[in-house]
């Protein structure tokens, strides 16, 4: 016996609220965690953009191919409701991307397809590391990466003759090739409101990996602090970085490192002003200027707050921090013992 028509309706109305509810639920909470995930850090911005502008050519081939075109007035309207729905679906991908990617790459890493899957890390750096020698190839370091050395080698020899006359730099060098690793989040893990304040790019990057808010910021150490005074209430933590004294040591000009740790002293007064619960000062690696280079020797560390105690330690430097309350530790035990000092712990050891 077939259903009567008002029944049949009254089956589709409920069906398309429940779709609707359904869907309003999924985009809401889509954002909600798509949100999360940009504050963090943890989006892949550029693969949900090439999955958006996909999804919206292929919108826009479909409306083209599938719809019936004449010639009139009407064509135009036409033409605005297919690019709004299609503009439409695409956001809506974006955002679901954003949202999901984190967690599926991280509980399922070898069932997502990466838009960067066919390239790789693995190659050879151009940088000679001497003055005077040109840029060297790049060289393939394991099968999977030659493809990724082809397409890098063919930009760098595009970008020979366009910077050929051009000053200061006139060619490239590029080094710390490497796809984008998982690591474990900094606020996620110590709890925290992190902000990163450098005007250096490479530690911008970096802090944006691991989940912290990257301020923006001028150019010299002074600016760095304007920021610091301007945003201090609204994060827990800081990590602010100077670059002054490992330039300094890579150039192998001990008076210019000198110089650099000076101006640092000059402007750390501002810092203090701002009576930090935990105030930590060093460095990620010895920059000697007698190595030119980074060094495998031990970095000073100070550590300042109202529960640390005092020692005998009156000099900032390698050999009297050693024999400071701190002794010499794994750089990873440091944060803990700053968590301790902030009283971020409940009971700290066994």
């Amino acid at each position: 016996m077939a259903r009567p028509h008002g029944a049949r309706r009254s089956v589709a109305i409920w069906l398309l609220a429940c779709a609707a509810l359904v869907y309003g639920i999924l985009v809401v909470g889509g954002a909600l965690i798509a949100r999360r995930n940009l504050r963090l850090g943890r989006s892949d911005r550029r693969g949900a953009m090439r999955l958006a502008v996909f999804v919206f050519a292929c919108s826009m081939i479909s409306w083209a191919f599938g719809a019936s075109h004449v010639a009139s007035d009407s064509e135009f309207a036409l033409l605005l409701v297919g690019a709004s729905l299609a503009l439409f679906f695409a956001g809506v991908c974006w955002l679901l991307y954003v949202a999901l990617e984190p967690l599926i790459r991280r509980r399922w890493p070898d069932s997502l397809i990466a838009w960067t899957r066919l390239l790789s890390g693995r190659l050879s750096e151009t940088d000679p590391q001497q003055l005077g020698v040109p840029p060297l190839p790049v060289c393939a370091l394991a099968p999977e990466a030659e493809k990724t050395a082809a397409l890098v080698n063919a930009f760098v020899e595009a970008a020979r003759p366009l910077l050929r006359d051009a000053a200061p730099a006139n060619m490239l060098l590029l080094r710390g090739f490497d796809q984008r690793p998982h690591l474990p989040l900094f606020p996620e893990t110590f709890r925290l409101r992190a902000a990163a304040i450098a005007a250096y790019p490479m530690y911008r990057g970096l802090s944006r990996l691991v989940g912290m808010d990257v301020l923006k910021t001028g150019g010299t150490f002074a600016e760095e602090i304007d920021t610091l005074e301007e945003q201090w209430e609204h994060y827990d933590f800081f990590f602010l970085h100077y670059k002054d004294t490992d330039k300094a040591g890579e150039d192998g000009d001990f008076a210019a490192k000198v110089a650099a740790l000076e101006r640092f002293d000059a402007l750390l007064p501002r810092v203090l002003a701002l009576r930090p619960d935990v105030l930590a000062i060093s460095g990620d690696h010895a920059t000697p200027s007698i190595l030119k280079g980074h060094g495998w020797q031990g970095v000073p560390a100070l550590v300042a707050s109202a529960y640390c105690g005092d020692d005998l330690v009156s000099r900032f430097t390698e050999r009297d921090c050693a024999s400071g309350s701190l002794g010499v530790m794994p750089a990873q035990d440091l944060m803990p013992l700053l968590m301790a000092n902030a009283l971020r712990f409940t009971k700290y050891g066994a």
